[in-house]
């Protein structure tokens, strides 16, 4: 089945929907579904392990691998894209480019096993914010993987395009998007008209702002907590650098929680240390408050710069797996005034939307539409067996023979007793014209009367003429037959009159 793909390269997750084309049983936006490339769960980790045969391995394999050699992994590699600096996997330098690349291979490439067929379209979402030099770098990432040409899609655009498939408003209608991810803040304000989106105004962000940094803020609080001997760590040490590794994976635990709870526990297993820090969802609002304040301050500028006022907006789309901390929400609505809609899985909205503008890209799978490439045509007559009778024998060209002149009697005889010359046999007799002159019988390729042709015109068809089975052609007559029987003719009469001299 054909099928877009669309492709959200987060800075802490993956996330992967693909998109099936416009038909009678779908509607008009398609249909999209997600892509489960984890066994944990739907999206997989932003994660790069370099072995040590310099293979680069992705995922929930590069998190399990990174759990035992951090010093061989990577994670948040996005927010790096630009930085001439390399990041060293094990040893080996390796860019945020080629890294971004190793992600996106191996995403396509478990997208085109499961669905057994490679996509027809890619599109890849990209942050709102960046500026020329961090697009053209990010430009380079599909070719590194090798999957083709891709089509670029801001962030918010794709987290609307997903929500007005999926909610039918009215032309018209402006809606501000809130794109709280992983390592960016993007936030744009889009008008719906006539089936597509108008970008108002100027989409602002916070570059540096992210769920990465409220990860940060976790850890920083367990350090508090233990009086620095988060800090003390050494990172050079292997045992150290395991256990730090293992403390931040609980630290995004613990705040993924707080979203749906009001309190956690973060066990902290470090080589000097171990212990179990408790926090509640209200230390860690107060932790993340400020950044989401300077959220805020780029949303109402966004605002300004595309002159609409709060009042205007329908709602406020909040997308970005850090949009569920349950502040976000209650600030947003508290500051504009407008009800949020909050997607029941903020991770997959970009992803999704993505998908659905790479099935747009597709051609419509409608029964009716006309093909481009015409029915091949019926076989010709001649071709066709079931209708054209058998060939008959070709059609022969019948002529009237000549009359033959009776033969002649006492009172016809010839005025000459020159022999004319042969005529010719009869497998000549129509390809062969003796030449006209005295002796020639006159029905034999006589020219007509008149003729300037040298003959021609009065001719017998040329090529073989031949007669019908039942009418065989007459023997060749002897030229010497009309002397013979006038000579018999005179003896008779010679004879006769020399027995009537006797009698008398």
């Amino acid at each position: 089945m054909r099928y877009g793909l669309g492709i959200d390269l987060g800075t802490t997750f993956t996330a992967v929907a693909v998109g099936h084309p416009v038909s009678a049983e779908v509607g008009r936006w398609g249909h999209t579904e997600m892509v489960s490339l984890g066994s944990r769960s739907v999206v997989t980790p932003a994660v790069v392990y370099a072995g040590p045969d310099g293979r680069l391995l992705t995922g929930e394999a590069a998190v399990r691998r990174a759990a035992l050699a951090p010093a061989h992994a990577a994670l948040g590699y996005k927010r790096r894209l630009g930085d001439p600096t390399p990041l060293v996997l094990g040893g080996a330098p390796f860019s945020p480019a080629a890294l971004l690349a190793a992600s996106l291979g191996d995403t396509v490439r478990a997208v085109t096993d499961l669905q057994g067929a490679p996509p027809e379209t890619i599109v890849l979402s990209r942050p709102a914010v960046w500026g020329p030099y961090r697009l053209k770098q990010f430009d380079e990432v599909p070719r590194l993987a090798g999957i083709g040409e891709v089509r670029m899609v801001t962030e918010p655009v794709a987290a609307a395009t997903h929500y007005t498939a999926v909610r039918q408003l009215p032309p018209g209608a402006v809606i501000a998007v809130y794109d709280l991810g992983g390592g960016t803040f993007d936030t744009a304000v889009l008008r719906f008209q006539a089936g597509s989106m108008e970008i108002l105004g100027l989409p602002e962000g916070v570059e540096w702002l992210g769920g990465v940094d409220f990860d940060e803020a976790v850890v920083h609080h367990v350090d508090l907590e233990l009086g620095g001997a988060v800090s003390d760590i050494d990172p050079q040490d292997h045992a150290g650098a395991v256990a730090l590794a293992r403390l931040r994976q609980e630290c995004v635990l613990a705040k993924e929680a707080l979203s749906f709870d009001e309190e956690t526990v973060i066990p902290v297993f470090l080589p000097t240390v171990r212990a179990e820090i408790r926090l509640t969802r209200a230390r860690f609002e107060d932790m993340v408050r400020p950044a989401i304040d300077s959220t805020l301050d780029a949303l109402h500028r966004t605002l300004i710069s595309a002159g609409v006022e709060p009042a205007d907006l329908s709602a406020v789309l909040l997308a970005g797996g850090s949009s569920r901390i349950p502040a976000v929400a209650r600030t947003v609505e508290s500051a504009l005034g407008r009800p949020t809609v909050v997607n029941a899985h903020p991770k997959h909205l970009v992803a999704l939307g993505a998908a659905r503008i790479a099935a747009q890209l597709l051609e419509p799978a409608t029964p009716h539409r006309p093909t481009t490439t015409p029915p091949p045509a019926p076989p010709a007559a001649p071709h066709r067996p079931t209708t054209t009778p058998p060939p008959t024998a070709p059609h022969r060209p019948t002529a009237t023979p000549p009359p033959t002149a009776p033969p002649p009697t006492a009172s016809h005889r010839p005025t000459t007793t020159t022999p004319p010359s042969a005529p010719p046999t009869a497998s000549h007799r129509a390809t062969a014209t003796p030449p006209a002159g005295p002796g020639v019988p006159a029905a034999v390729g006589r020219p007509a009367h008149g003729s300037a042709d040298g003959g021609l015109a009065g001719r017998v068809p040329a090529g073989p003429l031949r007669r019908p089975a039942a009418d065989p052609a007459p023997p060749p007559r002897d030229p010497l037959r009309p002397v013979v029987i006038a000579a018999l003719v005179v003896a008779v009469l010679l004879l006769a009159a020399l027995v009537a001299v006797l009698r008398g």
